[in-house]
């Protein structure tokens, strides 16, 4: 190897200890010299402190061995005390050992210091300067250390150098990445590395894989029947250098063009996009890809059949839109797209086929429907099982709503002692009933059958039905049925009976959804424990078409109405079902009463009531206020009269402020409604300083809608100037979202106490945040009250803010608001011992709006909004966080909608919404059609088994109606069942009847006693069944 000489290693004139360089003679004669002079003295050894390793090399004459110990090297450098002990000259050089060399992670050997070269046999120089000194070159240090040769060639291994390896810089189908010095050759000079690495490649031509490069596999980018789908740097060509990439990846081709598949692309099938007799929809969920790399954008169905009894009229290019000797009627529910057959321009039906007219000339007369269930007879439950009942509660209906609201707001009868089904669910264009208008009695509605208009349709004149008749909901106008239209309940038909093409429907708000055969269904299908809640709301009274003679602001008047309809509801049924007592109907008014009527297998019934003024006790003015009951001039004696009628859940407060506590703030319409019949505005302030609220609330009035609605309310308004002084205008609500400001009231706080102390349930699910809030402390205070709330919604499942923050006049925004639960509100109810239940739609704050759920649980995906993929992430929450029992929460009857279908065209939210709200509706329902896990029928559920409801010539299929009326309550559960909660998933709801009662006995500071279970026997029965005794040896008493 070539050495190195260093600078000390020239010329030293003190030590000389090393073999004389040239000029070493005229060194010596120097020094002696120096000693001539005494300059330059011998010393000890010991006081030399030189010569050995790590030393200053020993002056001349200073050590008897010369400059260094033997077996040392003299190195140039010398670094501390370098003082030659013998003279006034510093040694110029340091002794230290020699190093190894040649052998693994040594310095390499000098030229001529080893027999073997530089580096032993197997090891290769690696450049290092300064490597080490040679022990054969004085001065001279090593250049380079002998390493192990590094691998080269393979995966992640240096690329070899030029001749390194027979196969080149990388093995075969690995490609060399360029990346600098990345290990000495073992084939050329130290210093010179190789300049990349091998890597391998990805891969190609497979499900998944990269596509191929050109050249790079015989079958081309992929393999046959692999679709290639554009995708940059998809991965390293293996045949290219290294940075070119593939530009796309492979990926199976589904099958398309059959129901529930994919359409096919362009050029695909022979058929086009979807097979004969199938049809095609918007939207493609999951794997679209098509054989060309295009992406499907549409689903292939089965359509639903038309043209036949009670089905969609067909349309244009279909065939004719009704089989002979039907009746084509305007409106359509279910699935109404039209099918494949249709023209280009045909994309829903409008109507449905049907017989309006009977032999005689007037209206079809239908039979009353039936359950449509086999082996459901609701059996009585063991006696062990008394204080752990099984089955469902519902603790929000409003059976008998169409007392409620003037009387004429709502639609329908839950039934009719006299007509029936034809009678109660008949149409809703006109009426025979005695109605003035809206708003304080304005002008009577115009008569519907006298050529002018409105005119009553041609398909209910021809039935005579319109004959002195006056305009009722009409065809659903805003003038006609503003709460209807205001609520998205606008069915295309005012039928009812006997079509049903109209309603019900899953949006139903102010039609009939509890006709007492579809509540029988139910009964039968589990439910075994309702609240019907009385309700009356003044508002909604005021802006609709109401009986003559309603006094709106008397609402207690109009509860009292529906309490009675419920006693008369119960004796008529009894009648029916063989006398008094037996009807399947029971009001109870004790938790023992309940489980004796559940443990008998009959519906368990609690009256409630959910009223804005509770004993017409308004913000401002007397209290109660009754003029129908002028005895009851305190809230103490109202609260026992209806007691004592058997009342035993109530709302405090419901949608507007009153008396005793403010409401949730949650819709602008509400603002203008507060005022009208409050004479005052409701206040807010920001949700984040709001006790019992917090961050996160996203709801914020809007004062520009607020002023239109109210100008438009008073435009039309017959009613006193304290309710229009459109000189009082709206608080600005400015603060960032809104919150009531008020919370209970000292009479509030008084009302709670005397509900607390009748043992009644109270429902806080209207209460403002501050209301709440104060009433949570006012049940922890009193002993742990357990507290309700009836029709849940849940703020951890909804977005801050959502809807369309651009929609015109919107200086509000919609978002998570005072009438949703909070994760806090729900932790604090549990732990006093409440109940939650759940609306069967939950999160609509405008039923235009249907959010998909947000933080739900991953069990089952979210993935149709509206359905029953989205009410499970709401049980699912619910039953985490209460850590038990949940009951529903449906409020049909009560201005709500209800769970919708997954299929057909009102699926995951239906057909309606802007733009992009409307596709992503389109996707969610096409992965329902993909996954083709519809409802299979006939199911069974622990009750028993049912097949579709029939009513009238309508057959409902939940898959494509979803919840239009309660009877379909067990087909939505079958639902939510199939898709993954059966078994222990359901057990929560069907022990809710359960633990409802659970609640009301803490509330009464009972428990339940499964002795109980059978009623005591009165002493008269007794004395009978003594003689009876006597009389047949009798000894054991049977229980009534």
């Amino acid at each position: 190897m070539d050495g190195k000489l260093t600078t000390a290693g020239v010329f030293d004139t003190v030590s000389g200890a090393r073999p004389a360089p040239p000029l070493a003679a005229v060194g010596l004669a120097f020094a002696m010299l120096l000693a001539l002079f005494g300059l330059l003295t011998p010393g000890s050894v010991a006081a030399q402190n030189c010569g050995g390793d790590g030393q200053r090399a020993c002056c001349l004459f200073e050590a008897p061995f010369g400059a260094c110990q033997p077996g040392l090297l003299e190195i140039p450098g010398c670094v501390g005390d370098c003082q030659c002990s013998n003279s006034v000259f510093q040694s110029s050089s340091s002794c230290v050992a020699p190093t190894p060399c040649g052998g693994l992670g040594e310095r390499a050997c000098c030229f001529g210091e080893s027999a073997f070269g530089p580096c032993e046999a197997g090891l290769v120089e690696n450049a290092q300067p300064d490597a080490g000194y040679c022990t054969n070159l004085p001065g001279t240090q090593s250049s380079s250390v002998c390493l192990a040769p590094t691998p080269c060639g393979g995966a992640d291994q240096r690329a070899c150098c030029a001749g390194e390896a027979a196969f080149g810089a990388c093995q075969a189908g690995l490609v060399e990445e360029p990346i600098a010095n990345t290990g000495q050759c073992n084939n050329l000079a130290p210093g010179i590395e190789s300049q990349g690495i091998c890597r391998a490649v990805s891969p190609c031509g497979g499900d998944g894989q990269r596509a191929c490069c050109v050249g790079e596999a015989a079958f081309g980018a992929c393999q046959a029947g692999l679709a290639e789908v554009p995708q940059a740097n998809a991965g390293q060509c293996g045949n290219f250098p290294w940075g070119t990439q593939s530009s796309s990846i492979c990926q199976a081709v589904t099958d398309c063009g059959g129901p529930g598949q994919r359409a096919c692309c362009v050029g695909e099938a022979g058929f086009g996009a979807c097979q004969a007799g199938v049809n095609e929809v918007p939207g493609c969920a999951g794997d679209c890809l098509c054989e060309t790399g295009a992406t499907a954008n549409s689903t292939c169905v089965t359509p639903a059949p038309c043209g036949g009894l009670g089905q969609r009229a067909c349309c244009v290019g279909e065939g004719a839109a009704c089989s002979a000797g039907l009746d084509e009627i305007p409106g359509c529910t279910g699935d109404c797209f039209c099918g494949p057959s249709a023209t280009a321009a045909a994309v829903f039906s409008s109507s449905s086929c049907g017989l309006m007219t009977d032999p005689a000339g007037g209206i079809m007369q239908i039979a009353e429907p039936g359950v449509d269930c086999i082996d459901c007879d609701p059996q009585p439950q063991p006696v062990p099982e008394f204080c752990n009942l099984q089955g469902l509660s519902d603790m929000h209906a409003h059976m008998f709503a169409h007392l409620a609201h003037g009387g004429a707001a709502f639609v329908g009868r839950p039934y009719d002692p006299v007509g029936g089904i034809n009678e109660a669910l008949k149409q809703d264009y006109g009426t025979h009933m005695d109605v003035v208008g809206a708003f304080e009695g304005g002008a009577p509605p115009a008569h519907v059958a006298d050529g002018l208009p409105p005119d009553c349709p041609p398909y209910l004149l021809a039935t005579g039905v319109c004959d002195g008749q006056v305009l009722w909901h009409g065809d659903h106008q805003p003038f006609d049925d503003p709460t209807g239209t205001g609520t998205d309940d606008q069915p295309g038909a005012p039928l009812g009976s006997p079509l049903f093409n109209g309603w019900p429907t899953h949006k139903s708000a102010v039609h009939q959804q509890m006709y007492y055969r579809w509540l029988e269904r139910a009964w039968r299908g589990g439910l075994r424990h309702m609240v019907m809640m009385a309700v009356h709301s003044e508002a909604m009274c005021e802006v609709s078409v109401q009986l003559a003679g309603v006094d709106c602001a008397d609402s207690m008047a109009q509860i009292d109405l529906q309490i009675e309809a419920a006693y008369a509801f119960q004796d008529w049924l009894d009648a029916q079902s063989g006398g008094p007592g037996e009807g399947w109907f029971r009001i109870v008014h004790s938790p023992v009463e309940a489980r004796r009527v559940i443990l008998a297998g009959k519906l368990a019934v609690t009256l409630g009531i959910e009223v804005d003024n509770l004993f017409n006790c308004k913000a401002s003015g007397p209290c109660p206020n009754m003029p129908g009951r002028p005895a009851l001039d305190t809230v103490q004696k109202a609260i026992d009269f209806y007691y004592d009628w058997g009342v035993r859940h109530i709302f405090p407060v419901h949608n507007f402020d009153n008396a005793f506590s403010g409401a949730a703030l949650w819709l602008d319409p509400l603002a203008v409604g507060n005022r009208y019949i409050q004479y005052e505005w409701q206040t807010g302030q920001d949700c984040a300083t709001t006790p019992g609220a917090g961050p996160g609330y996203g709801f914020r009035h809007d004062n520009v809608t607020i002023d239109i609605l109210r100008a438009l309310a008073c435009a039309v308004s017959n009613g006193p100037i304290e309710s229009c002084d459109l000189g009082d205008i709206a608080p600005p609500f400015n603060t960032p979202t809104s919150c009531n400001t008020r919370g209970l009231t000292a009479a509030g706080v008084d009302l709670i106490q005397r509900l607390m102390a009748r043992g009644m349930l109270i429902d806080i699910d209207h209460m403002s945040s501050r209301a709440l809030n104060e009433t949570l402390d006012l049940a922890a205070l009193l002993g742990n009250y357990p507290l309700v709330a009836s029709h849940g919604q849940f703020f951890d499942l909804h977005p801050q803010l959502y809807g369309d923050p651009t929609a015109p006049g919107s200086g509000g925004q919609a978002g998570r608001h005072e009438r949703m639960r909070t994760r806090d509100q729900l932790d604090r109810m549990r732990d006093l011992g409440g109940l939650v239940a759940l609306l069967t739609l939950d999160g609509q704050q405008t039923l235009q709006y249907t959010p998909s759920p947000v933080n739900g649980f991953p069990t089952i995906a979210a993935d149709c909004r509206s359905s029953t993929k989205s009410w499970i992430q709401a049980y699912q929450y619910a039953v985490d966080v209460m850590q038990g029992p949940v009951a529903l929460g449906t409020d049909f009857n009560g201005v709500a909608a209800h769970t919708g279908p997954r299929f057909g065209s009102a699926g995951c939210g239906g057909e309606d919404g802007v733009v992009d709200l409307l596709a992503s509706r389109k996707e969610e329902r096409s992965a329902q059609e993909r996954a083709g896990n519809q409802l299979s029928y006939p199911f069974s559920n622990p009750f028993g088994t049912f097949q579709r409801q029939v009513t009238g010539q309508q057959t409902f299929d939940f898959n494509t109606d979803g919840l239009a009326h309660v009877g379909l309550l067990p087909d939505m559960l079958a639902d939510v069942a199939q898709l993954g909660m059966a078994g222990a998933g359901m057990e929560p709801l069907y022990r809710s009847a359960n633990r409802y009662l659970e609640v009301w006995e803490a509330a009464l500071g009972e428990a339940c006693d499964v002795n109980d279970a059978e009623p005591p026997i009165d002493p008269m029965f007794m004395d009978r069944f003594e003689l009876a005794s006597t009389l047949i040896g009798r000894r054991r008493p049977v229980r009534r």
